[in-house]
């Protein structure tokens, strides 16, 4: 199994991303989305976006979105892994400061 995926927005109101598994390019990845560990919820990566089929990332329908609350915390790391798997692909761990 080869992942791979990032995210691309981190914001305290959504996360964007994408994931996909090489090895199995069209099905989708089901992504949990976690802040300090304490997980937000899961999605899949299945949303279409045509930057992706640009660039040949499976058939450009792995990414995701997902609305999120930071909450009161001055900084928040958060990190997108692939449900029932131990790997979190690179690029999928962000911080940033609360405003």
């Amino acid at each position: 199994m080869a992942l791979r995926g990032s995210i691309d927005v981190l914001s305290h109101r959504r996360i964007v991303g994408w994931a996909w598994e090489t090895d199995a390019p069209e099905t989708p990845v089901a992504v949990l989305i976690a802040i300090d560990r304490r997980v937000l919820g899961r999605c899949k990566a299945d949303l279409f976006r045509e930057d992706l089929a640009v660039h040949g990332i499976g058939t450009g329908r792995c990414g995701f979105a997902m609305s999120i609350t930071a909450g009161d915390c001055q900084e928040f790391r958060v990190e997108a892994a692939i449900v029932d798997s131990k790997e979190v692909p690179d690029g999928t761990t962000q911080s940033t400061p609360h405003p």
